[in-house]
């Protein structure tokens, strides 16, 4: 018997891998939450049951100041549905701060309380991008609570109030990922409303996260668990059935969602009346009106797709999230996925495709017809995952499983005495036997796996899991890898032995390792070639696991570090996941330690222990010459990763200046000047070489910043200590700075000056890298002054240094400066053929932002050849690849572009979603000339829509304008004048507009004036002259 009255906390067992048939987690393995597995560090702890103290929580004036003897109130958060919620620390989990709800009126009947354990095992195993984490459950001897993963942010409707279009569904397509996520596991939400779904402060990049909470709490109340009556859900965002207590469906959170959806693009609920009780009567016995008065930007349609999500019957509404999903992007024509941009760490575990669907209906018949089972079958053959899915489908059916995945959990609830013969029993325990069959209670139809089952038992059926044939290997590849050959799936299951899903999940792993599987547009692509041999793939992944293994092993030992996995991964180069699984057999082999560091998982050389030095400070020379070596290899985000840990784990302690100096160089490189300049405050060295590169940082940062005169200062202190130390590679790059300050100057002789003297100096320093980079950019500085065949001939030295030395960076550079060089010139063909060449090599190695902006070219050249559909596939393909935080300019670029491409088809919507996409990761450059553009782009779209707004567009062409000035950029300042004119003939403002168009055409000629003869045809090819002359000759006529 469990005692009512006894203070407990129950910590859920960890997750069982699907790669691991349901195998108990190990000591060390990342997959178990913090809370679960590490906050009953306490010596009371047994088997997830964590005894507290029975005296109350001690108080100040009501509110709590302690509760468990274990979590510190810090503050009050507010008043959630059935009871208060308190920011607190966790004592046994260093002070983690963590969200702490009392629920109020659960029931404390021994029964009820193993209830609630079953319940709230299933919400703490959910983990997704879009939930907050759920930790434990616990009780004190006067009230029950939960804790969860504390969230800073603001509810949804605030973080919308002020919101762009774009900003908007991008949060709402993460609450329906978050949702679907939900209901693919049987768990509805039932009280979505503002205060329940949160969004956090903006990121570096600008980007918004959705978190939803208290998910699935309010089925406690529905299905008996508390003493207090009443329906489940907040008014007026509950659905009809909810108000009427009659069973949920995922239809019922749709319609949550749409009444806020309402709220937040009409303003109103979709009712005559907006008096709370009055909405309550017509929510139960009237259909909601067909709002009007929504955003002009957006099509009839959508109001229609909102009022279906709100019908009053269930049935009548969208049936799903991803039917949802559908008809948004259908109205809105978008592809918003429920897929992140991001790959999965795992394709095999991230998706949800069920291999054995027989099986599973086989399980679910025998439990409806009241037998009971024995699932068989090897480790690895996706038991666990089929008892998971077995566990939904009831769940949404109404009936609620037992379900134990550890054993003292499962036999604290068989010893009780109480009957619950109406619910089925699921057992998913590493060493299961017939003894657990005949265990326990009443006689409720179970279902239990076993490894090697020999017979079945009396009264039960036995049913084995077959290894997987090719039909359900070419089922798998046909729903989840787009273009994969009709072949693949016989090869993959005919060279393979033993084919259980786990296995084949390991085959899919060194297909993507090797490049035959990539992540692209929200799904798994095809890449590679046939034929395939499973065995030998295996082979060679082992390998590459065991070479892994050992540089994880040497990194960490030579560092000191204490790393999260993630950045071990950056830091090393490997994908973003390849460690995840291996972590934990490593922590079983002794030699890597696991403990969390300020609630983060982090790992360790185990033999260090507690001696092991500070990661901030040890062997400062070491990790300064580690970092400027990730500097080099380009590594730039890992290095920052590294520097940054390195800096938190100091502790407070002076960072040594080298280190540093290190950390700056690589913000610069990654375009974060403000905070390289923070770094290099009042650093200084005694060594010359130092002290110049000291000042090289600070003025390729004041660069980044546009403050060009700062930045020449720097340099010239920069040159002198150089010059002292005779150092010819710092001389170099120094003089390739300044060459292209001139360069900004179009002070050409001095640019040309300063880029032949860096050539120089990095040729007799033996610096192919910094030679092929400054001939490059004497190259530029010839294209731009109209000397093409100079050009050419510069760009053909870069090719000869690139040879020799065919560094990312400098092959990045000289190609995107050549193919720009042939495409403006005309040569269409031979700009695409060096497109080729250059996709070829990004795919070899790997570079996804450079076969993005390979892309990019191909959409422009497309365009140039008369092809618009090539042209947007090849633009949706570009932002696909580039991840918005690591590659934010790139991908900022490319959306302004995609967004002229729509606005040009008159596809003003997506238009507009694209440029306010563009514009909140623009913010990050203020002075940046691509905020012309958009704001340029943005004008347009709210002049020529179906329902104009003329002063929005107005205001977007003065800042426009405005930025045009501030940067000089001359060539763009007739585009603006000329579509200022447009705007004022479509207000009827006709001097303004002649005022206008007659400034657009003196910005054409006086720039044209200074352009070289060469490049002057090439900057009127478009009929800029000739479309504002035959604007002006219009108004004549007018």
């Amino acid at each position: 018997m469990l005692a009512a009255k006894t203070g407990w906390i129950f910590t859920p067992p960890a997750r069982p891998s699907p790669l691991r048939n349901g195998a108990a987690p190990r000591s060390g393995d990342p997959r178990r939450s913090l809370a679960g597995g590490f906050h009953g560090g306490s010596s009371r702890t047994v088997q997830g049951v964590s005894t507290v103290a029975k005296k109350p929580s001690r108080r100040k004036k009501g509110v709590p100041l302690e509760i468990a003897e274990r979590y510190r109130v810090v503050r009050p958060l507010g008043q959630g549905g059935g009871g208060a919620v308190y920011l607190v620390q966790d004592r046994l989990a260093g002070d983690r701060p963590m969200a702490l709800k009392l629920v109020e009126g659960l029931s404390e009947s021994a029964p009820a309380v193993a209830d609630l354990k079953n319940e709230f095992s299933t919400l703490s195993l959910l983990r997704h991008p879009h939930l907050a984490a759920v930790y434990d459950l616990g009780a004190t001897d006067r009230e029950m609570f939960f804790t969860s993963e504390w969230i800073d942010g603001r509810d949804l409707l605030q973080a919308t109030g002020e919101a762009d279009l774009n900003t908007v569904f991008q949060l709402l397509v993460q609450v329906l990922r978050a949702l679907d996520f939900l209901h693919q596991r049987g768990v509805l939400h039932l009280d979505l409303k503002p205060a329940n779904i949160l969004v956090t402060a903006p990121d570096r990049t600008g980007e918004l996260t959705v978190k939803l909470i208290d998910f699935g709490i309010a089925q406690w109340k529905r299905r008996g668990l508390a003493q207090t009556g009443g329906f489940s859900g907040t008014p007026p965002y509950a659905a009809p059935e909810c108000l009427q207590e009659r069973e949920p469906s995922p239809a019922a959170d749709i319609y949550s969602l749409g009444m806020l959806l309402h709220q937040i693009f009409a303003r109103r609920f979709p009712f005559a009346s907006q008096d709370p009780f009055e909405i309550l009567q017509l929510q139960t016995y009237k259909d909601p009106e067909r709002v009007t008065g929504l955003d002009p930007a957006l099509p009839e349609a959508f109001a229609d797709l909102l009022r279906r999500m709100v019908l009053r019957k269930p049935e009548e509404r969208f049936s799903s999230v991803r039917e949802v999903l559908g008809e948004l992007n259908r109205v809105l024509g978008e592809n918003f996925s429920l897929r992140g941009q991001q790959a999965p760490g795992r394709i095999l575990e991230e998706s949800d495709h069920l291999f054995y669907p027989e099986i599973l209906e086989a399980l679910s018949s025998a439990l409806a017809a009241g037998r009971s089972l024995c699932l068989s079958g090897p480790e690895g053959a996706g038991k666990t995952r089929l008892l998971e899915r077995l566990k939904a489908q009831l769940q949404l059916q109404g009936r609620r499983p037992w379900y134990f995945r550890d054993r003292k959990g499962w036999e604290d609830f068989a010893a009780m005495a109480e009957e619950a013969a109406d619910r089925p029993i699921l057992l998913d325990l590493e060493a299961a036997s017939s003894g657990d069959m005949a265990t326990g209670r009443g006689g409720a139809p179970r279902v239990w796996t076993s490894r090697d089952a020999g017979a079945a038992l009396p009264g039960e059926d036995l049913l084995r899991v077959p290894p997987l044939d090719e039909p359900k290997v070419r089922a798998f590849c046909a729903a989840e890898i787009q273009e994969a050959p009709a072949e693949l799936a016989g090869q993959l299951a005919r060279s393979t032995k033993d084919l259980y899903p786990r296995r084949f999940g390991e085959l899919l792993q060194a297909l993507r390792e090797e490049g035959a599987i990539a992540w692209e547009q929200g799904g798994w692509h095809w890449r590679g070639s046939l034929p395939v041999d499973g065995e030998a793939l295996l082979k060679r992944q082992s390998h590459r696991e065991a070479k892994r293994k050992s540089e994880v092993r040497e990194f960490l030992a030579g560092s000191g570090l204490s790393l999260p996995a993630a950045a071990l991964e950056g830091m090393l180069g490997f994908e973003a996941g390849a460690l995840r699984d291996a972590l934990a057999g490593w922590v079983d082999e002794g030699w890597l330690r696991a403990e969390p560091v300020n609630g983060v998982l982090c790992y360790s050389i185990g033999a260090a222990g507690s001696d092991r030095v500070s990661a901030g400070v040890a062997d400062s020379a070491s990790l300064a010459e580690s970092l400027n070596a990730l500097y080099d290899q380009g590594k730039f985000a890992a290095g920052i990763a590294w520097f940054e840990e390195a800096l938190q784990a100091s502790g407070g302690a002076a960072v040594p200046p080298p280190v540093r100096l290190a950390g700056a160089r690589l913000h610069v490189a990654e375009g974060q000047a403000e905070r390289a300049l923070e770094l290099l405050q009042d650093l200084s060295f005694d060594a010359a070489d130092a002290q110049g590169l000291l000042f090289e940082t600070r003025a390729r940062a004041e660069n980044l910043l546009h403050r060009f005169d700062r930045a020449k200062a720097d340099l010239a202190e920069c040159e002198r200590h150089y010059s002292a130390s005779q150092n010819l590679r710092g001389l170099a790059r120094a003089c390739n700075l300044r060459g292209l300050l001139f360069r900004v100057e179009r002070s050409w002789p001095e640019a040309e000056e300063n880029l032949r003297l860096s050539v120089k100096h990095a040729v007799a320093a033996g610096d192919l890298y910094c030679a092929g980079m400054a001939q490059t950019n004497l190259a530029l500085v010839f294209q731009e002054q109209g000397r093409v065949e100079e050009a050419y001939a510069g760009y053909q030295e870069a090719w000869d240094y690139a040879r020799r030395e065919p560094h990312p960076f400098l092959l990045q550079s000289l190609y995107q400066k050549w193919i720009n060089l042939l495409h403006h010139g005309g040569k269409s063909a031979e700009a695409e053929a060096a497109c080729y060449e250059w996709m070829k090599r990004a795919i070899q190695h790997g570079y996804r932002d450079q076969q993005a902006i390979v892309l990019n070219y191909l959409s422009l050249i497309a365009g140039r050849q008369g092809r618009p559909e090539l042209r947007v596939s090849y633009l949706d393909q570009a932002i696909a690849l580039l991840d918005g935080k690591k590659q934010p300019r790139f991908r900022a670029q490319f959306l302004v572009n995609r967004a002229y491409l729509h606005w040009s088809q008159e596809r003003f919507l997506p238009a507009q979603l694209d440029a306010e996409a563009a514009l909140q990761l623009g913010r990050l450059w203020p002075e940046d000339r691509l905020l012309g553009w958009l704001y340029i782009i943005l004008g347009k779209v709210y002049r020529d829509r179906a329902q104009p707004d003329l002063s929005k567009s107005e205001e977007f062409f003065e800042k426009a304008r405005e930025n045009i000035l501030k940067n000089d950029n001359r060539e763009s300042l007739w585009e603006v004048e000329y579509n200022r004119g447009l705007l004022a003939k479509a207000r009827g403002e006709i001097p303004k507009a002649r005022e206008r168009l007659l400034a657009a055409k003196q910005a054409i000629e006086a720039y044209a004036e200074k352009l070289p003869e060469a490049l002057r045809a090439s900057y009127l090819r478009d009929r800029k002259l000739e479309s504002v002359l035959q604007e002006m000759a219009g108004l004549e006529a007018e």
